[in-house]
């Protein structure tokens, strides 16, 4: 069993969480307690994933993973991602007193930051693996640069994702541009020293970070300039890392049995045009959750996780409908171009048909009660029939309440077969 309030109750125990004073006693039992829960966490995970009943996702590390991982939580059963206190204690604790000081203070600041998601991962369903370790000198790093050198909408991104570019020299002449580089994002969490590259010629280098106060030039700049291709083309050789780190992650996921959650332009331009160069085999990025993005957008997760369960029955179709729809198309596309404006056409139109259902069975109710006189004892017996259908209506006279009755019964039936289409869940949702 994996236990995952541990991880709490011993943040509580040594003084990480909350505002007791933190000894170096406490550090090394804390250490020593940890590093054990990881062994047996390591094991019982192997069991465990085991189980192929449960949706699953693996989220990368990279920035804003936990709150990657809040947004979606509503919809999968479990979500995999790295272990930041074990990542953390992998680092030597110094044996200078500030440096020391300095280690408790980020482990109590990654408290911090973990205790916002302490229900989902006590839980379980935000599940923390153990970091993979992947060498560099292993990867294909000629296969990676050629397609950044070939694929412009992929140099561009990975400029983009690199920051900034400061030019430095005469542009018409000999000049030196600059880039700050791989200073927060990384998808696995290696710290590498990524080496200053400079062309024979001299003319571009890699340095980081970016220091003084000289002018910065965005990727806009460079293009404006006509020297975007150049400058992508002679950093392709150090950038490559980012693809190979996309590798990584996606395999990663498929040893988990947990799709990758990509969510990142440059994922999906590597992926859709670049699978078959890229040495990911059966490997899959997890794309189902998407489709729920344009119906779900400015939706709390809290209330979409309420939602569900509240009709756990009634959101696994909806959400096993999803991944068979989406297979389906997927195998009668000739692109993804072509898969993606299908199966968004497709669920658009289910979801109109839902919609103009249940608006036009709303409006003939109300057509049929509007002005309908209601004695106390009868309200109340269709109220409690009808559940909420009598709020709203109007106290009058003019119609009989047949009218109401036959309003009420339609309505209701209505609304108990659109309860079993494959997406009310989401058209719930957007009520």
């Amino acid at each position: 069993m994996i236990d995952s309030e541990f991880i709490f109750n011993l943040g509580r125990n040594y003084g990480f969480i909350g505002n007791n004073a933190i000894t170096d006693e406490g550090l090394e039992k804390f250490i020593q307690e940890y590093s054990a829960h990881v062994i047996n966490r390591r094991k019982a995970i192997a069991e465990h994933l085991t189980n192929d009943s449960l949706f699953r996702t693996f989220i990368p590390w990279r920035n804003g993973v936990f709150g990657a991982a809040f947004q979606v939580h509503w919809y999968y059963d479990e979500i995999l991602t790295y272990d930041p206190i074990e990542m953390h204690l992998s680092t030597t604790v110094a044996s200078d007193e500030s440096k020391r000081e300095d280690f408790k203070q980020t482990l109590k600041g990654i408290y911090n930051n973990l205790l916002p998601f302490e229900a989902i991962i006590s839980s379980g369903q935000l599940l923390f693996i153990s970091a993979n370790e992947y060498s560099y000198e292993d990867a294909n790093k000629e296969a990676y640069s050629s397609i950044i050198k070939e694929d412009k909408a992929i140099a561009r991104e990975l400029l983009l994702k690199v920051g900034m570019a400061k030019l430095e020299g005469n542009p018409g002449g000999s000049y030196t541009v600059r880039t700050s580089y791989r200073s927060t994002e990384s998808l696995i969490p290696i710290i590498n020293d990524v080496e200053a590259l400079r062309n024979d010629d001299g003319k571009f280098s890699l340095m980081m970070p970016l220091a003084g106060n000289n002018e910065i030039l965005k990727v806009e700049d460079l293009e404006r300039m006509g020297i975007l291709d150049k400058v992508a083309g002679d950093l392709a050789d150090t950038v490559w890392v980012e693809l190979y780190e996309l590798t990584c992650a996606m395999n990663e996921g498929a040893i988990y049995n947990a799709p990758a959650l990509l969510n990142q332009k440059l994922d999906e331009l590597v992926i859709n045009n670049w699978r078959s160069t890229l040495p990911i085999g059966k490997a899959e990025a997890q794309i189902d959750f998407e489709l729920t993005l344009p119906y779900v957008d400015g939706i709390d997760p809290e209330r979409l996780a309420e939602l569900r369960a509240s009709m756990p029955n009634i959101f696994k179709d909806f959400r096993n409908y999803l991944n068979d729809v989406r297979r389906d198309i997927q195998s009668k596309s000739k692109s993804n171009t072509e898969f993606k404006e299908k199966i968004e056409s497709h669920i658009r139109k289910e979801f109109r048909r839902i919609d103009t259902e249940m608006q036009s069975a709303t409006r003939k109710f109300r057509l049929l009660t509007v002005g309908v006189p209601i004695v106390c004892n009868m309200g109340g017996l269709l109220f409690s029939q009808y559940g909420s259908i009598l709020e709203a209506m109007a106290i009058s006279d003019g119609v009989s309440l047949p009218f109401t009755v036959k309003g009420a019964v339609d309505l209701k039936n209505v609304k108990d077969r659109v309860k079993t289409e494959d997406l009310y869940f989401l058209w719930k949702a957007q009520q």
